[in-house]
């Protein structure tokens, strides 16, 4: 059954070091709760990745989706088991799986989205 009460926010990000932290600030700051927070990461060559990863408290009681890729797409990315594993070294459990997308001319799947929760983190904060 799909949720209609539910909005999705997504945020894609390349090289955004600039405006990545106002963004999700902007984003978890706002009035209404039923939402989802997704954020594209594309392997940027800036420390946008270590600014995402400095709201890692901020997400500790929220999922958070993941693009992952089954094969390389772009160059120097973490594929599908590296991520999982970086994942989980960050303290998140992979708690469903999505499906990505597809090669349109083999039917290959590329691509799986993965949505994680903080591990052993209380309700209370």
């Amino acid at each position: 059954m799909i949720n209609s009460d539910l909005l999705s926010v997504v945020t894609v990000s390349y090289n955004s070091s600039k405006t990545i932290g106002k963004t999700i600030k902007s984003v978890l700051n706002q009035s209404i709760k039923n939402f989802e927070y997704i954020i594209v990461y594309g392997n940027s060559t800036d420390n946008t990745l270590e600014i995402i990863k400095s709201f890692n408290d901020k997400f500790k009681q929220k999922g958070i989706e993941v693009e992952m890729s089954i094969e390389e797409l772009y160059q120097d990315e973490m594929l599908y088991l590296d991520m999982l594993l970086y994942m989980k070294k960050l303290g998140f459990e992979l708690c469903s799986l999505e499906n990505g997308f597809y090669d349109q001319n083999s039917g290959k799947l590329l691509q799986v989205d993965g949505i994680f929760f903080k591990t052993n983190t209380s309700l209370n904060g």
